[in-house]
């Protein structure tokens, strides 16, 4: 039943029929048992949190496109499966998805860190890089001293043997958040301190995320001026158009 459930959201999305897609991957993360739930004896517990894992990217794949084609309306937060609400922004909406899916996991640090990467490129998507700083900032508080330990543990391993998909979620995520997220909002500090200073990421890794950073901090800077030029001509052009500054005689 949750397996045919979730083929049949997939389908309508994939058809582009992301009203009904929606509608069907909302019932479908209803039937999905809490993560302590064993109950499901002919499915496993990893083939449990894969799917999970499956059902919620593709509930934020058809949030982001709602979301991106016409500004939120009482019908797409209905259709979202989100609670009433006046939120009228984009940001407002993409902080009630990421409640949603809060929720649904128990807490913040419990979330599957590799749905907080699809949560910040929707964020990035919908322009809306505040809600996606929001986001990133209150998963990373959320995980427990266990879960960074564990972590650490990894990222202090030379040769790691297998990968770990939950680690590299995780990696991926704070790539994100440090250069696209902060960048965005020029808190190029912020960026390359948070990169320096956090445990779970590896020297190698560390030493590209700042360049990166840096990098486009110095390009902003650079055209900066070319920029502001353009926003002042536009703002001349304006002003001719409309009279605006003209003498009235």
């Amino acid at each position: 039943m949750l397996q045919s459930q979730y083929q049949k959201a997939l389908r309508c999305f994939l058809l582009t029929k992301y009203s009904a897609a929606a509608i069907a991957c909302v019932k479908t993360i209803a039937l999905l048992p809490p993560s302590s739930d064993q109950s499901f004896s002919d499915i496993s517990v990893q083939q449990i949190e894969q799917l999970r894992f499956s059902i919620w990217t593709l509930y934020l794949n058809i949030a982001t496109t709602l979301l991106a084609r016409d500004n939120p309306s009482t019908q797409t937060i209905e259709l979202l499966g989100l609670p009433p609400s006046t939120a009228t922004h984009k940001d407002q909406v993409a902080l009630q998805v990421w409640q949603f899916l809060m929720n649904h996991y128990g807490g913040s640090g419990n979330v599957d860190p590799r749905l907080i990467s699809t949560c910040i490129l929707m964020t990035i998507k919908l322009q809306v890089v505040n809600a996606g700083r929001h986001i990133a900032e209150e998963w990373y508080a959320g995980l427990s001293d266990a879960t960074m330990d564990y972590f650490a543990a990894i990222t202090a391993q030379e040769d790691p043997q297998e990968p770990n998909v939950y680690y590299e979620g995780t990696l991926k995520a704070l790539e994100l958040y440090i250069t696209q997220i902060l960048p965005a909002l020029k808190d190029y500090e912020s960026a390359i301190s948070f990169c320096e200073y956090n445990p779970l990421i590896r020297e190698s890794n560390k030493k590209v995320n700042q360049g990166y950073v840096v990098r486009v901090k110095e390009c902003t800077r650079a055209f900066s001026p070319f920029l502001d030029d353009l926003s002042s001509d536009s703002r001349s052009q304006r002003s001719c158009c409309t009279g605006e500054g003209t003498e009235t005689r």
